[in-house]
């Protein structure tokens, strides 16, 4: 008997142990538009963004790993996108910032208008979506953005 109520003695102490080494990642409330835009506000540097492209039922993806200069950074009524190009030369992107929806943030350019739904918000993470379609029709281009502050 006393055998017994080491064994289980020591299995609750093993367990209440490993149980404190899981982070408990605590779901983010539900935002109205005000709450998103006051919690995206800042400078969030780019982990990594893939790009997708889908041709009937077709799909290719291409990742791009941050550097520590490339960010987003947003602001009360615009975006700034810096990140490096193809030829390694630094370029930033002004938007408008539109944070009307709950779940989004639309940025528009001068020609262009995309709406960036938020997939995962936390304190120290963004994880937003982009999806468009180009000149052809058939082809469906997703940019998938992991920030980190």
């Amino acid at each position: 008997m006393k055998k017994t109520t080491y064994v289980v003695a020591m299995g609750f102490f093993a367990l209440t142990t490993l149980a404190g080494c899981f982070k408990n990642e605590e779901p983010a409330p539900a935002l109205d538009s005000v709450g998103l835009k006051a919690s995206v506000q800042g400078k969030w540097f780019i982990n990594r963004i893939s790009y997708r492209l889908c041709r009937e039922n077709n799909c290719n993806t291409t990742y791009y790993a941050g550097t520590a200069q490339d960010y987003f950074e947003f602001k009360a009524d615009s975006a700034y996108l810096v990140q490096r190009d193809e030829q390694d030369v630094r370029q930033k992107t002004s938007f408008a910032a539109d944070y009307s929806r709950r779940d989004a943030i639309i940025l528009t350019t001068t020609n262009w208008s995309g709406t960036f739904i938020v997939e995962e918000l936390r304190t120290d993470r963004v994880v937003l979506r982009n999806e468009f379609k180009g000149r052809d029709p058939a082809a469906v281009f997703t940019d998938t953005y992991e920030l980190t502050r």
